[in-house]
């Protein structure tokens, strides 16, 4: 139960708010206002499903309206079967793996705001918020401004023990190719609008995908071979500082290959939906190539 009126402002992510209302509360400990709202103490990190979102979730109206527009969730339209997505976004009621590989994955998690953004909050609102689309994962720059987004890998990790943006002051990554981080996050945004407006565009984007490469959705290990041909032709025209941006296999020494195609489309023994920004490298290279609107 919510002890006092602390309405969730438009564009803040749902974990934000949560953030917003512990320090509200005067509660040392995040876990005494968990108690109190009857939430899990569980991480705030802005891409998990975990207890803490289920229970935030439940706090709100509108159960479907909030999934959508205070959670960056709807990218995961292109992992998930539409059933299952449409299952887990209406009813609130299983948690879903989120698909991170944190021993692949070169970008961090951690949460991301703008200061252009801050500035015009407390101008609004009097107070600095964590937008949803600052923590889309992988994104660079602000869907607004086109700033770099400001983060620490460390002391902004969960938000249990954190506090506004405003109490920040971090240094902007500084990126090779400025333009090309830009356009990555452009598409990042692009890609998210479209999906959580229609999530079945996911099973159409990733059928269009197969046909194009003319890949069966059945793969099997004898399939490899060609996969990995098409991997090379994608790893020559997709620019090498997104990849190794995105994924360590491309930076550092693996013992075991990594292909992203293979990883995303091919056979495995366990059925696990792959983290959206699989599915996001392969469309980007593909964007000339196929159509990626319903």
């Amino acid at each position: 139960m919510m002890p006092f009126h602390c309405p969730i402002e438009p564009n803040e992510h749902l974990l934000g708010w949560l953030c917003r209302v512990h320090l509200l509360s005067g509660n040392i400990k995040f876990a005494h206002t968990a108690a109190t709202l009857e939430v899990s103490d569980k991480p705030l990190k802005g891409c998990n499903h975990n207890r803490a979102f289920q229970d935030g979730l439940n706090l709100l109206p509108d159960l479907n309206k909030n999934f959508e527009n205070h959670t960056a969730f709807g990218l995961w339209a292109i992992s998930l079967q539409l059933k299952e997505f449409g299952d887990w976004k209406q009813n609130n009621a299983q948690l879903v793996k989120c698909g991170f590989d944190p021993n692949k994955f070169a970008f961090h998690s951690s949460w991301k705001y703008c200061s252009s953004c801050i500035s015009e909050d407390i101008n609004i609102y009097g107070h600095s918020i964590w937008h949803f689309k600052h923590q889309l994962p992988s994104i660079t720059h602000c869907y607004k401004h086109q700033l770099p987004l400001l983060s620490d890998r460390t002391k902004l990790r969960d938000l249990r023990s954190s506090s506004l943006p405003q109490m920040y002051d971090f240094l902007p990554h500084k990126f090779e190719n400025e333009t090309l981080m830009v356009e990555w996050s452009e598409f990042i945004l692009t890609m998210f609008d479209r999906l959580n407006l229609n999530p079945e565009l996911g099973g159409i984007l990733r059928e269009r995908t197969l046909n194009y490469l003319d890949i069966s959705s059945d793969l099997r290990l004898k399939d490899k071979p060609k996969v990995l041909t098409i991997q090379k032709k994608m790893d020559s025209e997709v620019p090498i500082e997104l990849l190794e941006y995105l994924f360590l296999f491309y930076s550092q020494e693996f013992k075991r290959h990594h292909s992203i195609l293979w990883n995303t489309l091919g056979y495995s023994v366990y059925e696990k939906a792959k983290h959206p920004v699989y599915w996001l490298i392969i469309l980007y290279w593909l964007k000339d190539k196929i159509s990626l609107e319903l």
